[in-house]
């Protein structure tokens, strides 16, 4: 009923993948970092109390019929060629099973234990094997040209697995389920690096693995594509307000993404309709992440036209272009606060990735998030009060083999007050939530529109 939640894992121990004994004597979990070859055995009674390490270099455990024997994956010693083992509770006895495969992860041992179901890597796609124990013979339960993944055997035999469905289709927007208590409404977006209209309508974001800069209704209605580019050459997108000069403009990055210095990525803007478009920065360096100010005159961007990635402020025509912040270090990601006083950016100037606040005019420079982990993507609420951002300081929700084609699984969505407290965790899952974006308005019911075929945008 879920009450009398109790933890039994020790404090400042991260355990994964729990599995109970069918002697319900035992719990043995994946103790470490989540990461390929991060995780240990441990194993423990009911209560917390009895534990001990089993076998290093392990994960996914799942228990024999008889309790006696636990089965696992690791990696190999390149953290690839996954491969399914077994050891006695007692941490004798370590062999590995299912040998003629080369990738077999996340195991799933019958009631019976007679079998043994897992996947299996093939032709790129993870598919879903069951493994006779007695004679090594393998029965493929799927075969579509899609990935499965993350098997579990139910009582009766059944076997109960994730599935991408390509007939299903994926919504432009989702309401996501906020933490308790907290006046807020998350939704997920068809695509990456959001930028909200300034009257809270329209959201302006890249897709089609940046590839495409898309825009649609809030509530995801009306889709279409304003400016197409090559995959991975789209990214940070901004959204301003018109001037006496000049109309609405969407700013953008265009360039090879996550590259050094000395890449040839510019700073360009559209207008909503598709119209206009411009190339504001010209000069050799990576010039990416701009955001306007409030008032849609100025822009605060990144370049790496010295040699090192610094934050730099043009006029939203790309005139008069002067430097905002000087290091050997990297000052990226910023967004300007809606009352123009203040720049949030994350920097590496204290070598993670940490979010500081800077004035337009370069002083009153501070440190708002810090600790050893990355902090990236900060943006002002509404209000600007608080700041969201996307963390790896949570570290991982599940071991990574266990999600498909997350890349940063770490990433979960954090928000703080601007004067540094009442930091609050938003999302708590398995995937990778990063550049967010805050909107000023709420949707009722999102629209049914979205993407055919099961295509996830990004």
């Amino acid at each position: 009923d879920g009450e009398e939640v109790r933890r039994i894992s020790p404090e400042g121990v991260t355990d994964y993948s729990p599995a109970w004994s069918p002697d319900g004597e035992w719990i043995v979990c994946a103790t470490g970092s989540g990461e390929p070859g991060g995780t240990d055995l441990f194993l423990m009674r009911p209560d917390g109390s009895g534990r001990r390490e089993v076998v290093s270099n392990g994960g996914w455990p799942s228990f024999s019929a008889d309790s006696q024997w636990v089965y696992f994956h690791r990696p190999g010693t390149d953290g690839q060629s996954w491969a399914v083992w077994r050891v006695r509770i007692d941490g004798t006895d370590l062999e590995r099973v299912v040998a003629e495969e080369t990738d077999v992860y996340t195991p799933s041992v019958s009631p019976e234990g007679d079998s043994l179901t897992a996947v299996v890597l093939r032709d790129g796609r993870r598919q879903i094997v069951r493994f006779d124990l007695q004679n090594g013979s393998a029965t493929d339960l799927t075969t579509r040209p899609v990935d499965h993944w993350n098997p579990s055997t139910s009582r009766d035999g059944s076997v109960v697995f994730h599935s991408e469905a390509p007939e299903f289709t994926v919504p432009n927007v989702e309401i996501w389920e906020a933490p308790p208590g907290l006046d807020v409404q998350l939704l997920r977006l068809g695509g990456a690096f959001p930028a909200v209209s300034p009257d809270g309508k329209r959201v302006a974001f890249t897709a089609g693995n940046f590839g495409r800069l898309d825009v649609m209704d809030i509530d995801g209605s009306n889709r279409s594509t304003l400016f197409p580019a090559q995959p991975r050459h789209l990214f940070s997108v901004s959204w301003g307000r018109a001037t006496d000069r000049q109309a609405e403009r969407i700013a953008f990055s265009h360039g090879h993404s996550f590259q050094g210095a000395e890449t040839l990525v510019n700073v360009e803007t559209v207008e909503p309709d598709g119209t206009g478009h411009q190339m504001l920065t010209r000069d050799a360096g990576n010039n990416a992440f701009p955001s306007f100010s409030p008032d849609g005159s100025q822009l605060v961007f990144r370049s790496g036209r010295d040699g090192h990635m610094n934050l730099y402020i043009m006029n939203s025509d790309g005139s008069n272009i002067r430097r905002l912040t000087e290091g050997d270090w990297t000052d990226t990601m910023a967004d300007w606060s809606p009352d123009g006083e203040w720049i949030a950016f994350s920097s590496t100037r204290d070598e993670n990735y940490e979010i500081w606040l800077i004035r337009p005019d370069g002083t009153d420079l501070r440190k708002l998030v810090g600790g050893n982990a990355r902090h990236n993507h900060p943006h002002f609420s509404p209000d600007g009060n608080w700041i969201v951002f996307t963390s790896q300081r949570a570290g991982l929700s599940a071991e990574s083999i266990s999600s498909l084609r997350q890349p940063q699984a770490y990433g979960e969505l954090f928000a703080i007050r601007v004067d540094g407290t009442d930091l609050i965790r938003l999302t708590h899952n398995a995937f990778e939530e990063g550049t967010p974006d805050w909107a000023g308005v709420r949707i009722s019911k999102p629209s049914a529109e979205g993407l055919p075929g099961g295509q996830h945008e990004f």
